[in-house]
């Protein structure tokens, strides 16, 4: 990233249509995981000190699930969250292939996943425009509300969990409160980027530009306002109209 040089290509040897629709990497920056084509999901050492950097550790395919969308690292470093075609969220642990648990509800396809900051709740956005949150533990659904018009093309949460936002293919990004299901506040552009402090959005207009929005609370925003703003000497004309004292001195 700092300086632009490439470090590896990572080719998967394996044969027949293994295009990559996805990738994630684990928190602790050692794993990489992509999803082929083919419904493979592939654990890669991405690890530079490590004696195996740009290997395939393991590869799992799922054939019971459709097409594989999209894919996201647990925190735990060893879990993974795979979307399929029939509207099922898998956790696998990726280094047995084995799968944990199952997510279900979705009327539709989930095509984007975000796990909240405390790391308790699985949040996915389906095709059809609903959001729905499931206990990570239990796998039961907590919330589903709609209302989202076009396809998702990525959703976060905010870094305090009550927020998320939703990109779509629309070039719009919403934000959500999450206890309620309404919307907040909209923003120009497609893609969702939060900075970790929770006070910047960042999406893209066009291929070209990206934007950076505040994305403040109204509280916030007027508490920034009223300690920020300027506020001119009254005349002493005003003064005596308004009777805000202390009026000026007669000649004053």
């Amino acid at each position: 990233v700092h300086t632009g040089v490439l470090q590896a290509i990572l080719t998967s040897t394996q044969e027949g249509p293994g295009g990559i629709g996805a990738i994630s990497y684990s928190p602790d920056g050692r794993w990489l995981l992509s999803l082929q084509d083919d419904r493979t999901v592939t654990v890669w050492d991405v690890d530079t000190q490590s004696a195996t950097f740009g290997e395939i550790i393991q590869q799992w395919m799922y054939t019971d699930y459709g097409y594989l969308h999209t894919v996201l690292f647990g925190a735990d470093n060893q879990s993974a969250y795979v979307t399929s075609d029939n509207g099922t969220v898998l956790m696998i642990n990726v280094f047995t292939g084995d799968i944990i648990r199952e997510f279900g509800g979705a009327d539709a396809v989930v095509v984007a996943i975000d796990l909240s900051p405390d790391n308790r709740h699985l949040l996915g956005g389906t095709i059809s425009g609903a959001l729905i949150e499931w206990d990570v533990e239990t796998g039961q659904e907590t919330r589903q509300f709609t209302g989202q018009p076009e396809r998702m093309v990525g959703l976060r949460y905010s870094p305090d969990g009550h927020y998320v936002f939703v990109g779509s293919l629309s070039h719009a990004t919403t934000m959500y409160e999450l206890a309620t299901g309404k919307p907040i506040r909209h923003f120009a552009g497609i893609g969702v980027l939060i900075s970790p402090d929770g006070r910047y959005l960042f999406n893209s207009s066009d291929l070209a530009n990206v934007n950076q929005w505040r994305i403040d609370t109204l509280p916030e925003l007027l508490d920034w306002t009223r300690a920020n703003r300027y506020v001119r000497d009254l005349t002493c004309e005003e003064r005596a109209q308004y009777r805000i004292e202390p009026l000026c001195e007669a000649g004053g």
